[in-house]
């Protein structure tokens, strides 16, 4: 197994981090920040990770490139391959596997939304989601809203951009824009917080849940839903990486950090139940 994949060489640019020489898993990490350090946590629970550089803000982002990742690690020996992402990349990993039911083999989506759309930041940013080579309709926040949040992030001392979605989607929703979980042929692990301040994954999630309820999935889905922890239900070793940036942009990490690592240990701990649960294999 390579330790290193670089774009020229291999068409896409990784890190793989070995949890133990008998796995026959992977989980391919899907974050905008910190995906090496996400990785290793995992690594460190005898999971195998690779931390793909696929999802940075203000570039594309190819489902057919994750795709083909996927179908790399088969061909290099992995029975399972799993998708682990955060956020913007839950809602990526969740597209993936809706696209290309038959490269993923198990969907972890940690506070995500359940459609296409384009995350909003401090800073504007432009983002382009391609499949089979053809940009996805994605749900665009105004202009506008991108002044409005590093304005009152001056003042509330916190990252709040769940509102503007909200209002996105009382205008800008398009059938179209909704991932269709339907299409998973895998299981499914969703995970949210009712305290998230960036997306409204809590609502996103149930969503989702009806979805595949409605088109009898039998591949098996369970979500995990915690009220007292922010966005960042990582785990918790990538958490204290940067904890002093999470603790400035979400309220409820300053006054119940207690209460929010115990979340985020119990999170950890359920996912890998679910991914034992799934791959027995995993945890021999």
């Amino acid at each position: 197994m390579k330790f290193n994949y670089k774009f020229d060489e291999d068409g896409f640019s990784a890190r793989y981090y070995q949890g133990k020489a008998s796995n026959t898993s992977i989980l391919i990490i899907l974050s905008t920040i910190r995906n090496d350090v996400i990785a290793k946590a995992f690594t460190e629970e005898n999971m195998d990770t690779l931390a793909l550089d696929v999802i940075e803000p203000g570039r594309e982002v190819s489902l057919d490139d994750i795709s083909f990742v996927a179908q790399t690690m088969h061909s290099q020996g992995y029975e399972h391959v799993g998708l682990w992402g955060w956020g913007f990349g839950g809602s990526i990993a969740l597209s993936v596997a809706s696209h290309y039911p038959d490269d993923i083999d198990l969907v972890i989506a940690v506070n995500p939304f359940d459609l296409l759309y384009q995350p909003l930041s401090i800073k504007p940013t432009s983002m382009t989601i391609l499949y089979k080579g053809l940009p996805l309709p994605l749900l665009k926040p105004e202009t506008k809203m991108w002044k409005q949040v590093a304005r009152e992030m001056k003042f509330s001392h916190e990252f709040h951009t769940v509102d503007r979605y909200e209002q996105c989607l009382a205008y800008g929703l398009k059938e179209e824009m909704i991932i269709p979980v339907e299409n998973i042929q895998c299981p499914i692990l969703l995970i949210s917080s009712q305290n998230d301040v960036v997306l409204p994954s809590e609502y996103a999630c149930r969503q989702i849940v009806r979805r595949l309820q409605d088109s009898d999935y039998r591949y098996g889905a369970r979500h995990l839903q915690y009220q007292v922890v922010s966005h960042a239900i990582i785990p918790p070793k990538a958490f204290h990486k940067d904890h002093i940036l999470y603790r400035r942009l979400f309220q409820i990490e300053r006054n119940y950090p207690k209460h929010c690592h115990k979340a985020r240990e119990d999170a950890l701990q359920k996912t890998l139940a679910f991914i034992n649960d799934k791959w027995p294999e995993a945890n021999e």
